[in-house]
């Protein structure tokens, strides 16, 4: 206690000494209020940035969202115009110089892909299976294009039905199956990935088991290891935890645990 009679923190210490021939207890009291005060602090600093993170998420897949959209039906639109623009043109070139009508041709061609291109990376920003179809049909989705995109044989299993998730719920779980999976195809090696959905308790538990190389437990923390950390801070806004589990040789097992809720 100060001399103002406010409380403080103290750490108390015990050591047994010997003096004079017989033991004695030596007892030492350290004020420790300022180290706790200082652990609450960067407690609290953390708590914010935190929350600071999961809003600039929420806000990062809202914009990836407006820009697939925009992407998807306003410059899909107009490149389809322009194909049938072309396509017009074409169909009236009958006595026109060849060149000219095989060139309008292979503008046809790169419309085309021009095409599939837009609609890949709108795909990618912002899948919308994910919105029209729900969270259990884009795991589905994005577990088959997983597989034709990298020749690795993934398996996705679940026993639920889409409903009503949680927006950000759905959105979350699946980010992480997708980084999941981006993980595997960039650093296991593996041949097969094994995934489920399940339900249990009333949580909603995602795993993604890959048969790859695997790391050592001290590879998490290091640079390249930004995804693993990225997973764990989603499935922290979530109210959830991840949990990752490897051996060298034994391949990669991610495991999501999160509340289960649904929109009404």
């Amino acid at each position: 206690m100060k001399k103002d009679g406010s409380l403080i923190d103290v750490e108390i210490i015990n050591n047994e000494i010997v003096l004079d021939d017989q033991v004695a207890l030596l007892v030492l009291a350290n004020d420790v209020t300022e180290k706790i005060l200082a652990e609450d602090a960067l407690i609290d600093s953390n708590n914010q940035l935190r929350k600071l993170s999961t809003h600039l998420e929420k806000i990062r897949e809202e914009e990836r969202t407006f820009i697939a959209r925009e992407i998807h039906d306003e410059l899909g639109q107009q490149l389809t115009g322009l194909k049938m623009d072309i396509s017009w043109l074409t169909k009236k070139m009958h006595a026109v110089d060849p060149e000219l009508k095989l060139k309008a041709q292979e503008m046809l061609l790169l419309i085309d892909d021009t095409v599939k291109t837009v609609r890949r990376i709108a795909t990618e920003l912002r899948p919308g299976i994910l919105d029209d179809l729900g969270l259990i049909a884009a795991l589905q989705w994005q577990s088959q294009e997983f597989s034709k995109r990298t020749g690795i044989l993934c398996h996705f299993n679940t026993d639920l039905h889409d409903q009503h998730y949680d927006h950000n719920l759905a959105t979350g779980i699946f980010r992480i199956f997708q980084e999941s999976l981006t993980n595997v195809a960039r650093h296991a090696s593996a041949a097969k990935v094994s995934s489920s959905l399940s339900l249990y308790n009333n949580e909603l538990v995602l795993i993604v088991e890959d048969d790859g190389i695997g790391f050592k437990e001290t590879e998490k923390h290091q640079p390249h290891s930004l995804g693993l950390l990225g997973m764990r801070e989603r499935a922290h806004s979530l109210k959830g935890a991840l949990t990752i589990s490897s051996e060298p040789g034994a391949g990669t097992k991610i495991q999501l645990t999160t509340p289960f809720v649904i929109v009404s």
